[in-house]
């Protein structure tokens, strides 16, 4: 069988500490015809010298920008500049794959199907310092073929504790083309990983991998779990990008306001409630000003988004911690 090539793209900054593992995991795939593409986007630790015990072999190629010239950038020069595959993956330098055969059986179900993306289940790490804090999986109940009118009605939606609000990054196997057609990481904005899939789902049939394919790690140095609360707050603007891209394709208005304002629900959850009670503190003038803005994008979430059983353990987590640990431990039991 003629394999369609896949470039494997990895942007990388100062994670040495992970990169290894990343870079190790993506060259024991078994699929015959792949590149691995790593974009250093100026690190001062030891990724250079790390990356020069890779170039012996003539699947990798690594780049190192002059200057830190942001991640979205570096993202775009991977898949519009550096990558020569049919189809792409972007996985994250802090992330690595488990399942030898994810390329593969990406690859089989795309050609099978017809498909331009196919989107696979995960574990969740979440670490600190000193190691692993917990572990879980990430592996919804989703069909292996959806269409748009799945995720018009199932996008955002909280099944067996798994919010479908998936990723991106390190999951998806796609259409180089496509993906430059659909203007992948445009505008440079935080979230635009959630905003490319989204643009995926809603033009065309998406392969779901079931399983544990990869690894997702969440630490105290992620890019998304910045304190930066301005700067997460912004990417509540791509799910106004995301209605009217769904709009120009005719799709039932009343069905796509739904998928945005359950999605915006999950990403307040996931991105800003946290961020917000670091930032303003938990008391009425800070949950009022926290309406305020994010009545700015939409004014039917706000009860959603506090009501919600994970903004609540935010509450308790940060305004009390020994009552946290023990709701914690006793729903447990």
């Amino acid at each position: 069988m003629n394999y369609p090539k896949i470039s494997v793209m990895v942007p990388t900054f100062n994670r040495s500490k992970y990169l290894k593992e990343c870079l190790d995991s993506i060259l024991i795939q078994n699929y015959p015809n792949f590149e691995v593409i790593v974009s250093d986007n100026c690190s001062n630790d030891s990724t250079k010298v790390l990356m020069e015990n890779y170039l012996s072999d003539n699947r990798v190629r690594y780049y190192r920008n002059e200057v830190n010239i942001g991640p979205i950038p570096n993202w775009k020069n991977l898949l519009y500049k550096y990558a020569t595959g049919e189809y792409g993956k972007l996985i994250c330098d802090d992330d690595y794959l488990i399942d030898n055969e994810h390329l593969k059986k990406s690859i089989d179900l795309i050609l099978k199907e017809n498909l331009e993306i196919v989107i696979s289940g995960s574990l969740g790490r979440i670490e600190d310092e000193k190691g692993l804090i917990k572990e879980f999986a990430i592996d919804p109940d989703i069909p292996e073929i959806t269409d748009v009118d799945w995720w018009l009605e199932n996008g955002g939606k909280k099944v067996k504790g798994i919010y479908l609000f998936l990723n991106f990054n390190d999951g998806a196997v796609f259409s180089i083309k496509r993906a430059k057609e659909l203007n992948a990481f445009m505008p440079d904005a935080f979230g635009l990983d959630y905003e490319i899939l989204s643009r995926f789902v809603l033009s065309g049939r998406v392969g779901y991998l079931r399983g544990h394919h990869f690894v997702a790690r969440a630490h105290p140095n992620n890019d998304g779990s910045s304190e930066n609360f301005e700067k997460a707050f912004s990417g509540l603007e791509m799910f106004n990008r995301i209605y009217e891209f769904g709009l120009k394709l005719d799709l039932p208005e009343s069905k796509l306001l739904k998928y945005k304002r359950r999605n915006i629900v999950v990403f307040s959850v996931i991105f800003l409630m946290d961020k917000w009670f670091l930032s303003k503190g938990i008391s009425v003038k800070s949950i009022f000003d926290f309406k305020k803005l994010l009545s700015k994008y939409d004014k039917h979430v706000f009860l959603s988004v506090m009501t919600s059983s994970s903004t609540i353990s935010s509450i308790i987590r940060n305004k009390n911690m020994k009552l946290y640990k023990f709701l914690k431990s006793a729903l447990k039991k």
